[in-house]
């Protein structure tokens, strides 16, 4: 039971497209995680139908490696070698915008962001995140019917997956 990760890369990606964004770069999670692996195989599947290999940094879901990748990416960003970013949760994007803004960049203007988990922390960002929507709400309670159906036999063994859907806002 997840969220279908290959779908929100691939809605950041079109998104970012979407945006004008012509020199993309994703800061994952760590690659060892099933989610993260798949947030970066439907972002590079779009990218790559558009010719475009973007610029990867693996991060862990966390604040530190938000702000160590915004912090790896400003100089590529101020030289206009990056123009948009799709960091595979709020927390990176926030550290990574946090440690944008302290060069001197600006959301949206020098580059286009967009996350994923749409948190409540997304809407109160300066600016507000362009995320996709990780509903826990809804996966609490496809948990639970999924449950049952195991404990009825019910359940065809077949993995539940939560569409995707983007939250825009005025990072993006």
């Amino acid at each position: 039971m997840d969220l279908d990760n290959v779908s929100a890369g691939r809605l950041a990606a079109e998104h970012l497209l979407d945006r004008g964004v012509q020199r993309p770069a994703i800061i994952t999670g760590p690659l060892d995680m099933v989610a993260a692996h798949d947030r970066l195989r439907g972002f590079r599947e779009v990218l790559g139908r558009a010719g475009i290999d973007p610029v990867l940094r693996e991060g862990a879901f966390t604040v530190e490696s938000g702000r160590a990748a915004g912090e790896a990416l400003a100089p590529r960003i101020e030289s206009g070698e990056i123009d948009g970013v799709f960091a595979s949760s709020d927390q990176m994007a926030l550290a990574a915008l946090a440690a944008w803004r302290e060069r001197g960049l600006q959301v949206p203007d020098n580059v286009k962001l967009v996350s994923c988990d749409n948190g409540p922390d997304a809407a109160l960002a300066d600016p507000p995140l362009t995320s996709v929507d990780n509903p826990t709400d809804v996966l609490g309670r496809a948990a639970t019917d999924m449950l049952r159906a195991i404990l009825d036999e019910t359940w065809d063994g077949q993995p539940v997956l939560v569409p995707a859907r983007l939250v825009v806002r005025q990072s993006c």
